[in-house]
């Protein structure tokens, strides 16, 4: 070995040395070593934001809470969500958006007092970050006591959830997220045109004409950035069969205020994090003058028929009032007590609203009304129903109703009218026989389903008595 060869040889020693003691100073890792496995595997599960793989995986399984705000107050202000001194953000989470595979779970954030700041806790993704046209769907991953949407602080080109009655969001607070591919997504405005009451209808080729979409909807304040709208109420999602629209509504019935907007997917992934979703219905049934005309539908359309509930399912009827006014007040909603299993002053909605089912009971349009002689009247009632609203165990022990038990419906102008119980049985899904008039008669019939499986229907009969202002 000659002179020149040592000294290359010593200097590449040198250098490979200088590496070797250089490379931890500067945190590189060496190819192929020096790490922990099972440690990299640690950090990599918690590359969500704040969230553990324990509350990762109870996330996933989908327990959320229905986003019923306390606050029903429509605030529809042009200022951003309260702001304040910047905030160090997490480490990204991760949300996939990618059009060229299928996303991922939704991740997980959780607000602390770093990442938060007042009505607000910032969101932290290489994804989303610095993208004011991302469309973000969020929901709390457990009970919450505030309607949230998301919004686009320009200024730290982040997007944030915050809270729509602006109250501060506590620390350890945990939301799901999820960003859809572009296929799957768009964003909805409200406008003067589009809005109708407490709904406003979709235009959009992605959903227009589709009721069996699986819908899912959450608040944006400010899509693109700028000045946003407020909207503090729950919203959910429907299909108006007669429009053949869907369309975006306050779940208590608060008008929609103009320039709303809201982030909406058909994203299979996106249910378990629906935002202020609960559910997306069918729409309600149309009020009992469409049926007043001989070039109406004479049956319930099958998109208005229920079927997985505890009232059990409603099939298609004829109308009793097909090409005829049934008269009665204007107003068609009715009060129903039944003494003997504890139903005093229950709301009886002229609808097959999902919605209105969780506000008590709800009367089949397609049948009669009690002032109409020879009318079934038929009214469906949860048997378990929504804890913390009229419809929790409403008809619970309808099964208990005998013979000669009375049952009484009271009109909104006031008149009563007095049924004695007749029947009880159980019937299948499918029988309309229990829903049609019979002649010479005037009935009320009452269902809910059968327990445990909701698979059949309880049905309890009686007839007309007397009627008394």
């Amino acid at each position: 070995m000659n002179r020149r060869s040592v000294q290359r040889s010593r200097a590449i020693s040198a250098l490979l040395l200088f590496v070797l003691l250089l490379a931890p100073a500067c945190g590189l890792e060496m190819p192929g070593g020096g790490d922990n496995p099972a440690a990299r595997q640690e950090s990599a599960q918690q590359e969500v934001t704040g969230g553990s793989p324990e509350e990762i995986k109870k996330a996933a399984k989908g327990q959320l809470g229905s986003q019923e705000g306390s606050q029903e107050d429509t605030n529809a202000a042009s200022e951003a969500p309260q702001e304040s001194a910047s905030v160090e953000s997490e480490a990204p989470k991760k949300v996939e958006a990618s059009e060229n595979r299928a996303p991922e779970a939704p991740s997980v954030h959780r607000a602390t007092e770093e990442n938060s700041r007042g009505d607000y806790t910032y969101l932290s993704d290489p994804e989303i970050d610095g993208d004011p046209n991302a469309v973000v769907f969020v929901s709390p991953t457990g009970s919450y006591d505030h309607n949230i949407g998301v919004w686009y602080e320009p200024e730290r080109q982040k997007w944030a959830i915050f809270n729509q009655d602006r109250a501060a969001v506590p620390a350890g607070s945990t939301f799901e997220v999820f960003v859809p591919p572009e296929s799957e997504r768009f964003v909805h405005e409200a406008t003067e045109a589009s809005i109708s009451g407490d709904s406003t209808y979709i235009d959009d080729p992605l959903v227009n004409g589709e009721p069996d979409a699986e819908v899912s909807v959450t608040q944006n304040w400010n899509p693109g950035g700028g000045n946003g709208v407020y909207n503090d109420h729950a919203v959910g999602a429907r299909y108006d069969a007669e429009r053949e629209r869907w369309a975006v509504y306050n779940r208590k019935r608060a008008n929609i205020p103009q320039g709303a907007a809201f982030n909406v997917t058909v994203s299979e992934q996106a249910p378990a994090v629906a935002g202020n979703v609960a559910s997306t219905e069918t729409g309600e049934v149309p009020e009992y003058r469409n049926f007043f005309t001989e070039e109406g539908n004479p049956q319930t359309p099958a998109k208005f028929v229920s079927s997985d509930s505890s009232t059990g399912a409603i099939p298609i009827v004829k109308p009793f009032n097909f090409g005829r006014n049934p008269g009665g007040p204007e107003d068609k909603t009715l009060s129903l007590d039944i003494p003997k299993i504890g139903v005093q002053g229950t709301r009886v909605y002229d609808t097959l609203s999902e919605e209105k089912l969780r506000d008590g009971t709800v009367h089949v349009p397609a049948t009669g009304y009690p002032w109409q002689d020879g009318a079934n009247v038929f009214i469906a009632g949860h048997r378990i129903g929504f804890e913390g609203t009229p419809s929790y165990y409403v008809f619970y022990r309808l099964n208990e109703l005998v013979e000669g038990d009375e049952v009484r419906l009271t009109n909104a102008a006031g008149r009563e009218y007095l049924y004695r119980v007749t029947e009880r049985k159980v019937v299948g899904p499918d029988n309309v026989e229990v829903m049609n008039a019979v002649e010479g008669k005037s009935l009320i019939t009452l269902q809910t389903c059968t327990l445990p499986d909701y698979k059949d229907r309880v049905i309890v009969q009686g007839e007309l008595v007397e009627e008394r202002a």
